[in-house]
Order: structure tokens, then sequence, then C-alpha cells
């Protein structure tokens, strides 16, 4: 038993020093120390009392005191530890999950999709002055520069009114520009209506426009 808690002692104290020696904490390595050290003092001294209430013959408890509150501190650590691993795991699962976006409005996702590769999909549409199928590559590369940005989350079942309808409770700003977006990506797309150059060319303002907004609405988070 004696041969554990010395042990124990060693564990704690290379423990705490493992931790302490990390950059993200070397500034607060005194403020640590000194809180543990307070921890430590208090769980030693509640076992004194403990000990002299239980076992009033015991000798040494001073002692033993100290080296069981090294024990629980030990546990303590490890149960937190145990459960910020958990915290981040669970965490980073719910990153991966929500960053795996497969299609938006009929075009397949990949890993080697970008907002910026749609966008130059546009321009080629835009050369050969295909501007409905421009219209569309530039409305889905906004769409994805949004979820990547946090801004709002897609699925394959999300459509442009709902998105519309939940940046509207978030207060994004420039909404009515979004809306007029979506209006002219409806008609053209789905409406199979034209779109003529002078068409585009207010179209290509506006997504400009929020494109910006949206790089710049991460910065500011």
């Amino acid at each position: 038993m004696m041969k554990l808690i010395a042990a124990s002692q060693i564990e704690f104290n290379n423990t705490i020093d493992d931790i302490l020696q990390r950059p993200e904490y070397r500034h607060l390595k005194n403020i640590l120390r000194d809180l543990i050290e307070r921890i430590k003092e208090s769980l030693k001294n509640w076992f004194i009392d403990f000990l002299k209430r239980t076992f009033s013959n015991m000798k040494n408890v001073t002692s033993l005191a100290d080296r069981l509150s090294t024990i629980f501190m030990i546990i303590g650590i490890l149960v937190i530890a145990g459960i910020i691993i958990l915290i981040a795991l669970k965490i980073n699962r719910s990153l991966e999950k929500k960053s795996r976006i497969k299609e938006i409005l009929g075009e397949k996702i990949d890993s080697r999709t970008t907002p910026d590769s749609l966008r130059e999909k546009a321009a080629e549409f835009i050369k050969s002055e295909d501007y409905r199928q421009g219209v569309r590559y530039e409305f889905i590369a906004l769409l994805l520069l949004m979820h990547e940005k946090n801004i709002v989350y897609l699925d394959e079942t999300k459509t442009n009114e709902e998105i519309y309808s939940y940046l509207k409770t978030r207060k994004f700003p420039n909404l009515k520009s979004f809306k007029y977006l979506v209006d002219i990506f409806n008609s053209s797309w789905y409406g199979q209506k034209s779109v003529e150059s002078t068409d585009y060319s207010n179209w290509n303002r506006i997504v400009s426009l929020l494109w910006n907004e949206v790089m710049n609405y991460e910065e500011k988070a």
C-alpha cells in the first residue's frame, strides 16, 4: 500500500508538471500550481479531521492524509481529463457531420468541391453566355461558402425559402439582397426563365456584395 501511495505521489507530480509545461498553460503555471496546491491542502485537512475522528489512536495521521489527498487529486484529474476528451470527441464528430454536405440544390458536392471551384465553373458558363447555368453555380457557390463559414447549416432537404427564413431569424445583414438572389435563382432555374446579360450584370453585383459580406461575417464572429 505504501509503495502504491509513493508511486501515486510521483505520478501526480509528473502529471502536473506535464500539464504546466504545455505552451498554452505556461502563462498560468503559477496560478494553476497554487490552485492545485490549495485543493490538495483542503483535501489533506479534510482527511486529517476524518481520520482523527474515526481512528483516534492512529499514528502518522498527517502523512497518511497527505498521501490520500494526492491519490484523490490524481483520480480527480483523470476523471476531468476523461470528461474533456469525451466532450472534445463529441464536438469533433458534430463538426464533421456539419461540414459534410453531399449535395446542394441538385449539385453533387465532394471533397474537391469548394466555393471557388464552383465560381470558376460558373465563369466558364458566363463566357459562353449561358447565364442560366452561371447563375446556378454562383448561387450554389455562395450557399457552400455560407455553410463553411457556419452562417447556415445546409442539408439535402433544405429549400431556398427555408434558408431565407433561417437567415431572417439570425438577422443576417443585407437579407433583402439574399432574397433577390433566391428569387432570381428560382425563376431562372425552376421557372426556366432565361437570364439576359443585363440581368446577369445586376445579379453578379449582388452576388459579389454578399460574397464579401459572408467572408467578413466570420472575421467578426
